[in-house]
């Protein structure tokens, strides 16, 4: 009963764990909906703080659950991205890469594996660190044959090389995108390309350089695409100011400060007023450090909030974790307690089951004893009585006086057999003395390697109850098979002892009577074994192992 609700409780934790994981990882996918949406930061920070919860509790449980794990991980890092916490971004990527790498492969794994890999190119960029990204990116390229992931690898392989300088390695990766004519007519990816080879171009100093821009330009304007108009019109004042036209220059310049105006991204704002500082604008110069000191406040305010958002999910993971580690200890208890009671209760059994048996062995030995007095006390000396006082009287009915003298002399056999056994310090000798009790004229008795068997692992009981069965054994010989000779075999290996009896006398049939009965009990109480072999015409045999 105990041991079934051991199993009953860890069955319910087994299947409570793996609800709990689930109903986790349904809570990630709804944060990933709500970020797409989400556009003040006290929101991001809010699911921030859950995501941190989400993939804590889900590390909690193992290789359970490794895709989730691997999924919430890219959430934790899309959304430090979000945040601008870059190095923490890159962390997380890390770890599910890391997660990734130790299970094996498989469709949506691999898939993970790429958008990982495009998210550490990004971050490597975002840290001026463009030959780590080209390290990414390239990673990407050998992962896939899907022209929008390849597009867009490569996009961003043109980028990574534009910033380390090397502009004709960058304008091949722009023109293989470019080349990939089946990317579903993603216009903004190729908006974006248009514009990587036109500022390339224009680094390059060849004249194509405005015309491609301005297809970008076009592109962008006729979708209404309002980041890309921001970025096409800051790439085409950057192709002007470098070119000395300065008036198209502050044209294209002023329309890229409206758009990152209308956008709301202070990063972009600062990025398109830098642009017009270059144009030497005054009222621009002061709106610029207006601008920037606000921001260096806001990121200020930012990281702190951002820090308290992972200090309080510390703190919350840490009294969820002490939490765990109380109710894993009680469990562990509890199984320890049970195990020991299950373990004395199985010891208790065995140490009662065993007196019992002493008990019965003993109480076997009395009444055996009892029977035998009775036998030798009343029986055989009131039947002798009645045999003097017949040949007194001179009743000559001989044959009467023959049948009571051969019932007199069973008795007192019967009362020897069930006697008290002085068994004496040396078995052997006993058993010895045993056989010779039967041996005579017409029955020859051996006994061979006797002497070489140590008894001392037998209790006096199990020596009673051997003693016994070897005189069932004999006993059994002289009724019944009339044997000319017996021989007895006696081996030792280790803590075994083996008893072999065969004899040459006539038996029928094997039939199994109280005799046989009693002496399988009386083995099997010693936890030994015995089996019986008989066969018309070849004598009897017996094999006693204890």
């Amino acid at each position: 009963m105990i041991l079934c609700r051991i199993i009953i409780v860890l069955v319910c934790l087994f299947f409570n764990s793996n609800s709990v994981a689930q109903d986790v990882i349904t809570r990630a996918e709804n944060i990933q909906s709500a970020i797409l949406n989400a556009s003040d930061r006290s929101e991001i920070l809010k699911y921030y703080g859950e995501i941190i919860q989400i993939v804590d509790s889900l590390d909690h449980h193992g290789n359970n659950y490794i895709d989730g794990r691997i999924y919430t991980w890219s959430i934790k890092s899309h959304i430090e991205h979000e945040l601008g916490e870059v190095l923490q971004s890159e962390a997380s990527s890390i770890r599910a890469l890391e997660l990734l790498d130790s299970v094996e492969n498989s469709d949506w794994r691999q898939l993970a594996k790429l958008k990982t890999y495009n998210q550490l190119g990004m971050l490597k960029m975002n840290t001026a660190d463009p030959e780590k990204s080209i390290l990414y990116y390239d990673k990407v390229v050998a992962l896939t044959n899907d022209p929008i992931y390849l597009a867009i690898a490569y996009s961003n392989l043109g980028i990574s090389y534009y910033i380390l300088g090397e502009y004709a390695k960058a304008l091949q990766y722009f023109e293989d995108a470019l080349a990939l004519k089946d990317f579903s007519k993603n216009f903004r990816l190729e908006a974006r390309i248009f514009q990587g080879i036109g500022r390339t171009k224009s680094a390059m100093n060849l004249p194509e350089a405005e015309s491609i821009l301005l297809k970008s330009l076009n592109l962008s304007d006729s979708l209404n695409f309002e980041d890309q108009l921001y970025w096409s019109h800051l790439r085409l004042s950057q192709h002007y100011l470098k070119n000395d036209k300065i008036i198209k220059a502050k044209t294209h310049g002023s329309k890229a400060l409206q758009f990152a105006d209308s956008i709301g991204l202070v990063t972009l704002q600062l990025t398109a007023l830098e642009n017009l500082l270059h144009l030497e604008d005054v009222e621009t110069a002061n709106r610029y450090v207006i601008l920037k000191d606000s921001l260096d406040r806001a990121n200020q305010i930012n990281s702190n909030k951002f820090a308290e958002v992972r200090y309080g999910v510390a703190l919350k993971e840490r009294e969820a974790q002490q939490l765990r580690l109380k109710n894993e200890y009680n469990t562990f208890i509890f199984i320890v307690v049970t195990v020991v009671i299950l373990l004395i209760s199985l010891l208790l059994y065995y140490r009662i089951r065993q007196r019992n048996r002493l008990a019965l062995i003993q109480e076997t030995i009395k009444t055996e004893n009892r029977i035998s007095k009775k036998n030798h006390d009343e029986i055989a000396n009131d039947l002798y009585h009645t045999m003097v006082k017949m040949d007194k009287e001179q009743l000559q009915d001989a044959q009467l006086i023959n049948e009571m003298d051969y019932i007199y002399h069973r008795v007192r056999d019967i009362s020897n057999e069930n006697s008290q056994i002085d068994l004496g310090k040396d078995f052997s000798i006993s058993i010895k003395n045993l056989l010779l009790d039967y041996k005579n004229d017409s029955v020859n008795i051996t006994a061979l390697n006797l002497r070489t068997i140590d008894w001392a692992g037998l209790t006096l009981e199990d020596r009673t109850n051997l003693y016994r069965v070897l005189q069932e054994l004999l006993t059994n010989m002289k009724k019944h098979s009339h044997a000319t000779h017996v021989a007895f075999s006696f081996q030792q290996t280790c803590k075994q002892i083996k008893i072999s009896y065969q004899d040459n006398g006539k038996v029928a049939d094997f039939k199994k009577g109280n005799g046989i009965t009693n002496m399988e009990n009386r083995i099997n109480a010693m936890n030994g074994a015995i089996t019986f072999e008989s066969e018309n015409g070849n004598g009897f045999k017996a094999v006693i192992t204890i």
